[in-house]
């Protein structure tokens, strides 16, 4: 692993050195990073895509209604002060989990790890192809 990392830095500096094959490639993916495609610009919305946005908050209402109409049929059963406190925390931990999940994926994206892990891929199905 040394003598690889010792041989990477020397081929790094040496700029006229020839000897970067397609295995130094394989190796080593940062250098094969494919250039970001060029992003083409958002289309207006649609008339499928409003009848879309339409439709959800359509179930959306359906759930909210079932929801009220469930919470005031249960009249006679209450629930305690510490199942409020559990109710709390779950509700937290859970948009806690969500929320990080989601600055996980926007980090990813920044970063462009899934372009390369892609293009790396995608890179060796086209040399063996050939």
């Amino acid at each position: 692993m040394a003598d690889s990392l010792v041989c990477l830095i020397k081929n790094l500096a040496d700029s006229s050195n020839p000897v970067q094959t397609d295995a130094n490639r394989l190796r080593f993916p940062i250098m094969a990073k494919p250039s970001p495609a060029p992003v083409p610009p958002a289309a207006p919305l649609g008339a499928w895509g409003w009848i879309a946005i339409v439709a959800i908050f359509g179930f959306l209402a359906v759930a909210i209604a079932f929801a009220v109409y469930g919470w005031n049929s249960i009249e006679s059963v209450s629930i305690p002060p510490m199942g409020w406190v559990v109710l709390g925390i779950g509700i937290l931990v859970t948009l806690l989990v969500g929320g990080g999940l989601m600055a996980l994926l926007f980090y990813s994206s920044r970063k462009h790890y899934d372009r390369e892990a892609h293009g790396v891929q995608q890179w060796t199905e086209d040399k063996d192809d050939t």
